[in-house]
């Protein structure tokens, strides 16, 4: 894992199977996080991170990161700032 992600280029929504190392953690010696993903958040600061694995739904933010544990389904919205669905919504539909 620690060889993939040091080059792994940088993303602004990363979907992981395990979250990073100290979040969302749980103390049975399973269900606990990836070092090295925890290492190419601080290095690459993604704007969303989604994870299962923990069997939990639970978000954190780390620095300027969205971390999202998800057990069973969720549906997430990502916005930009500003960003106005009616706006886009019409500019679809041509009016």
């Amino acid at each position: 894992m620690e060889v993939f992600l040091r080059d792994f280029p940088a993303v602004d929504v990363f979907l992981s199977h395990n979250s990073p190392r100290n979040i969302h953690d749980r103390e049975d010696g399973v269900h606990i996080g990836f070092d090295a993903l925890a290492a190419y958040l601080r290095r690459v600061k993604p704007g969303i991170v989604v994870h299962g694995h923990q069997h939990i739904n639970r978000e954190t933010v780390l620095e300027n990161t969205r971390i999202i544990g998800v057990f069973g389904f969720r549906m997430v919205i990502v916005q930009e700032p500003g960003f106005r669905m009616e706006k886009k919504v019409a500019e679809l539909l041509g009016c």
